[in-house]
């Protein structure tokens, strides 16, 4: 019997030792490149993507988004929802508290470990909520919110924000009244401008909460241990989080680049663990069995208009444009998904699964050369003018089928058309539509948000300059609708700005994310746009 139980322990001990020095990936630094230095990493007014990767992972909500889309607990625990859809409740846990460094506690005072209270309640969000949809905020994603009963009236400033429709019902209970239902509410309490603001704290910052780490104070997994202006952020884990997703990272490492360029190489390196790659630099590593990749069908390529061009501000010329201009003579490029369904791109989100998968494929401008000579006509009618030069910038690949199909334009409109193309880098080309600097391009459109109504509202509508009353009532009415009215309703806008030459779709497309070698687990948002580290482990 001894000799047994004697080789019984030899055996555990061995087994405890192999286990102690095997890699379990956790506890790691990662490192990820972000293209800007934060200007302000205020969760109510934040919209930039390293701003916002930076609060996913240094702040919690009331629920929180999960790999496969799935809402998930953050501080809430559970919450109820009405049959009507218009009540919600949430249960918050009673462990939740703000972790307050020591540069935040030098804002606070001296004594701030003993004077200031750090417990998270309910009445947090309400705060946060509040001035979320204060008119002097000017919070960038107010329109997600106006689903919230009174909201309207407290952005416009005709109401007080105490009649918004949240209330705190008690330290851990909060209520949040609609005034319609919304299938994307959820998803919305998930992102930067729903986090937690602590008023007592924020009053401290006088004017000046999320400039740096003394006007911050945290309740996500991670918080920011340094801030060096316009070269790096650094995160580490967060031992105060009590919620259910306490980070397996020790730190992360954001660093700013934006010289999309280097991304591959700093990747094959081992100096990122994960990055965005533009299609150059996918097709420099993408060979590499080291490296893995994760695709986000998140872009659709095709005519883009300036509506705020001399000549593309009319509605004919650009019809015109669209109706003689030949898809087929593009090529699909190595990265294409397809044809483009619609405008908005797979990834897009609406009621937390794919927008493309639920609706039907949009009506589109077919092309038809009597149609476009007919607008062509008109158009000059219109603008009074026997002729136009139009100037259609692309990326270098696209240069020679651009010009094929150009060829075909000048055909159909004959002298009074002067059709030219301008080749250039991608990445310049994607900066001139951003300023405005061109009248047509061809050229991809991605998304920077997850919901397919904000892809029509704010992408499209910034890049191509364009400003419609009835489009802006009907994609209004699109928020304020539920379940197969609001499917409908974005079909129906995306046939609008179709139908009205804002985008001529031709191709959907994929951007690409390289992870690095014994790197699993990070997680990306629906677009790509915000990554977050908490789950993230690293075989070395």
């Amino acid at each position: 019997m001894k000799r047994t139980i004697s080789v019984f322990l030899i055996i555990t001990m061995l087994l405890v030792f192999a286990s102690c020095g095997k890699d379990t990936g956790m506890d790691k630094g990662f490192t990820y490149p972000i293209d800007n230095d934060p200007v302000y990493l205020d969760t109510q007014i934040a919209k930039d993507n390293g701003a916002l990767t930076i609060i996913n992972n240094c702040f919690e909500g009331l629920v929180r988004m999960g790999a496969d889309g799935k809402i998930l607990p953050g501080v809430a625990e559970s919450w109820e929802i009405s049959s009507n859809g218009k009540k919600y409740t949430f249960n918050l846990r009673k462990d939740a508290q703000w972790l307050v460094t020591k540069s935040a506690g030098k804002t606070i005072g001296e004594d701030y470990e003993t004077s200031f209270d750090t417990k998270l309640t309910a009445h947090d969000f309400v705060f946060a909520l509040r001035r979320a949809l204060e008119k002097n905020t000017n919070a960038p994603d107010a329109q997600r919110l106006m689903c919230i009963k009174n909201a309207k009236a407290v952005n416009k400033g005709e109401a007080k924000s105490s009649t918004l429709g949240v209330k705190a019902k008690d330290d851990y209970t909060l209520v949040i009244n609609l005034e319609y239902p919304d299938d994307d509410f959820l998803y919305t309490l998930t992102t930067s401008i729903c986090m937690p603001c602590d008023e007592e704290f924020f009053e401290m910052t006088s004017g000046r909460y999320g400039l740096s780490t003394a006007y911050l104070i945290y309740n996500g997994p991670f918080y920011i241990s340094s801030w060096n202006e316009d070269t790096s952020i650094s995160l580490k884990r967060n031992e105060k989080y009590a919620g259910e997703y306490k980070s397996t990272a020790a730190s992360v490492y954001l660093s700013v680049n934006n010289e999309i360029s280097s991304r591959g190489s700093k990747l094959s390196q081992g100096t990122y663990d994960i990055t965005p790659l533009a299609f150059e630099q996918y097709g420099e590593v993408s060979g590499s069995k080291k490296l893995s990749f994760t695709e986000k069908a998140d872009t659709v390529r095709g005519l883009i208009f300036n509506c705020s061009d001399k000549y593309m501000s009319n509605l004919k010329a650009r019809l015109a444009i669209c109706y003689g201009f030949d898809t087929s003579l593009m090529e699909a490029g190595e990265y294409t998904v397809g044809k483009a369904k619609g405008i908005v791109p797979s990834a897009c989100l609406n009621a937390s699964v794919s927008y493309r998968e639920k609706a039907s494929d949009v009506q589109r401008l077919r092309y038809n050369n009597k149609k476009a000579e007919g607008y062509w006509t008109d158009a000059l009618k219109a603008l009074n003018e026997k002729g136009m030069t139009i100037t259609i910038k692309c990326s270098y690949e696209h240069e020679n089928q651009l010009r094929a199909a150009i060829q075909n334009l000048q055909k159909t409109f004959g002298i009074s058309c002067d059709a030219r193309v301008s080749p250039m880098e991608e990445q310049a080309l994607l900066n001139d539509i951003r300023s405005g600097n061109y009248q047509i391009a061809y050229a991809p459109v991605k998304a920077q948000k997850d919901l397919a109504a904000d892809f029509l509202a704010d992408n499209v509508t910034q890049l191509t300059k364009y400003e419609n009353k009835e489009y802006t009532s009907l994609i209004n009415k699109v928020r304020n609708a539920s379940g197969n009215d609001r499917l409908n309703g974005l079909a129906r806008a995306e046939e609008f700005l179709i139908n009205n030459g804002v985008i001529l779709p031709v191709f959907e497309e994929k951007t690409f994310y390289g992870t690095a070698e014994g790197v699993e687990n990070i997680q990306l948002s629906a677009c790509g746009n915000v990554v977050s580290f908490y789950n993230a482990i690293k075989y070395e």
